[in-house]
């Protein structure tokens, strides 16, 4: 059930680097954590858009000039409100820092007299 829970998942986050990737990978320490909240996650029609979903309707209830904004924990809690994963269960998030790549620090310098003449 967990290895089941876990496709799900790593599915839906499939190569998006945006919210799914970050409440996915949530979910994935959660599963890491408490094996149990396998069978929340695959319990119904659950998915990680439908935790965005309720993420927004609860941004909207306390918007001020059109913004609402949800701190990280209480984005997360919805998350688990959503699945019906115990709040005793929160545990944070483990934020990834990534390093850039050589390619990506390395300045990259282009005269165009270079490139007409060469």
């Amino acid at each position: 059930m967990l290895e089941k829970a876990r496709k799900k998942l790593l599915d839906e986050i499939g190569k998006d680097n945006g919210y799914k990737k970050i409440i996915g990978d949530f979910l994935l320490q959660q599963l890491d954590a408490n094996p149990g909240s396998a069978d929340m996650i695959l319990k119904g029609n659950k998915s990680i858009k439908g935790a965005m979903e309720a993420m927004k309707a609860e941004a909207r209830k306390i918007q001020k000039d059109g913004c609402g904004v949800l701190t990280d924990d209480e984005g997360f809690a919805i998350v688990l409100e959503y699945f019906d994963i115990p709040m005793a269960r929160v545990t944070k998030p483990i934020l990834q820092v990534v390093k850039p790549t050589v390619a990506e620090t390395t300045k990259f310098d282009v005269n165009l007299e270079d490139l007409l003449n060469g």
